[in-house]
């Protein structure tokens, strides 16, 4: 044995082996406490990450109480006018007043153009051909439902245009306050057509 080894073996081993080992007990006594700062550790609570959630979707505006709806605080209603209203148009001289057309007009006092909705009946056939109105001529104009295209009122006179036919021409009806009536012309230049009307205030549906 060299004379290294020889230190080591006194320096190094021999006291290690001159230790006595703990005992059993010992160990079970120590175990614990060795295990103690393990604990502490887990013990502590991690910081929490508040959950992410996407943000609420505004409620819808409650039908009727919607705060931005309704007029204008500046702005200025206007009363129906004396064209305002449903009328049943008829030929003036005709002798079975037939209605060549219902119309709707919506029109207010002071202001120049309103708007309206007609529908044609049978007895507009003969009207828009410059016939006498019997009532019994078949055109495809027949429950046409539309909107006029120009609504020109003043106090004196209303002027409602339309374009019922496929040639695009202008049609209009030219009337004015006779009474509780309104009384005028229906008009087709392009044809020659100048009708004498009649239009009476409706309260229902009938033609």
């Amino acid at each position: 044995m060299s004379a290294s080894n020889a230190t080591l073996r006194n320096h190094c081993i021999l006291p290690m082996l001159a230790k006595p080992m703990p005992s059993q007990a010992t160990l079970r006594l120590l175990l614990p406490l060795l295990c103690l700062p393990a604990l502490a550790a887990c013990a502590q609570s991690a910081p929490t990450t508040p959950p992410v959630t996407a943000d609420a979707a505004p409620e819808p505006p409650t039908p009727g109480n919607d705060p931005g709806s309704g007029p204008d605080a500046n702005e200025r209603l206007l009363p129906p006018d004396e064209y305002h209203g449903n009328w049943r148009l008829v030929a003036a001289d005709d002798p079975h007043d037939q209605a060549l057309m219902a119309l709707t007009i919506q029109s207010s006092a002071g202001e120049t153009e309103g708007s309206g909705d007609y529908v044609l009946h049978q007895p507009f056939c003969d009207a828009v051909a410059g016939a006498p109105i019997t009532g019994t001529t078949d055109c495809e104009l027949i429950g046409m439902a539309t909107g006029f295209d120009r609504v020109q009122a003043t106090h004196e006179r209303i002027v409602l245009a339309f374009h019922p036919s496929a040639d695009g021409m202008e049609h209009r009806l030219e009337l004015h306050r006779d009474g509780e009536a309104l009384v005028g012309d229906y008009v087709a230049d392009a044809n020659a057509i100048r009708l004498r009307v009649r239009a009476d205030r409706v309260l229902d549906s009938h033609p």
